[in-house]
């Protein structure tokens, strides 16, 4: 929300949905999760994050810092995919990052609820 949208609430941490390759996961977390040295340097942490996201959310994604960065390559979800990803967990931090994005006209509620009932309700129970 942040380094992508330009969100001003304030996080602790860099969520993460996956790292390629997979096996490479824990090693991150090792070297910049809660508690490692890098966190406690920075005041910031790696964090993994397991959430339903719509289908064909991969086509959607953004590069963040491209070229900016030597050993690693991030992306961010496109701004209805986020929106939608956050509806599982729908706790109040969740609840305000969807409303700054709407009302910073980043979500149209039209594509917003097509792309929830194509690409999400499907596999909701």
């Amino acid at each position: 929300m942040n380094m992508a949208y330009g969100s001003p609430r304030p996080t602790g941490d860099i969520d993460f949905m996956s790292v390629t390759p997979r096996s490479l996961s824990n090693q991150l977390l090792l070297l910049a999760g809660v508690g490692s040295i890098l966190s406690r340097k920075h005041r910031l942490y790696l964090h993994s994050v397991f959430t339903n996201l719509p289908d064909d959310y991969e086509t959607r994604i953004s590069p963040l810092f491209p070229g900016q960065l030597e050993y690693i390559r991030l992306f961010s979800l496109e701004a209805h995919d986020l929106a939608l990803a956050k509806l599982e967990r729908n706790d109040a931090r969740d609840r305000q990052d969807v409303s700054y994005l709407a009302h910073a006209r980043l979500i149209d509620p039209e594509t917003l609820q097509q792309r929830y009932r194509q690409e999400m309700r499907p596999y909701l129970g």
